[in-house]
């Protein structure tokens, strides 16, 4: 019986830190969410939160889409591809070929991401509705 009660204990663990993420993935999420400011993603994107209405630009357009929900459209390694060589990718991948065509042909740039910052913005980009918001890193004003 004792070792039924140890077994339910640490799968319980388990299942809460699985639940909760790692401090790794948070960090990561907040590090994410600064490369979405400071390479400037916000300029064609948003991440609408749960419950809100993506922004839209006056006169309703905004150039590129609302990324709340990327993580569940898209699996990592294709967004990994998408964000380190979206040239290539539209040379052959159907889905990015498709999107182009709906963007009316409006090109994402290469961002010249690195495999961390992708990570990162990845991590930022998968976080679950109603989950409090990664804020981006405070500047660094020491010097």
């Amino acid at each position: 019986m004792t070792q039924i009660l140890k077994l339910g204990l640490c799968s319980l663990a388990v299942g809460a830190l699985v639940l909760m993420g790692s401090p790794a993935q948070a960090q990561d999420a907040q590090d994410g969410a600064t490369v979405f400011k400071k390479k400037g993603c916000h300029a064609c994107h948003n991440v609408a939160q749960a419950g809100e209405e993506p922004h839209r630009r006056p006169g309703g357009k905004q150039a590129g889409p609302d990324l709340a929900g990327v993580t569940e459209r898209r699996d990592r390694e294709w967004l990994r591809r998408w964000l380190k060589n979206t040239d290539e990718m539209l040379k052959s991948d159907q889905t990015a070929i498709a999107m182009m065509k709906q963007a009316k042909g409006l090109r994402m740039p290469n961002m010249r991401l690195t495999d961390a910052e992708i990570e990162a913005l990845i991590d930022y980009l998968g976080q679950k509705p109603g989950a409090a918001p990664a804020a981006p890193a405070a500047p660094d004003t020491a010097r």
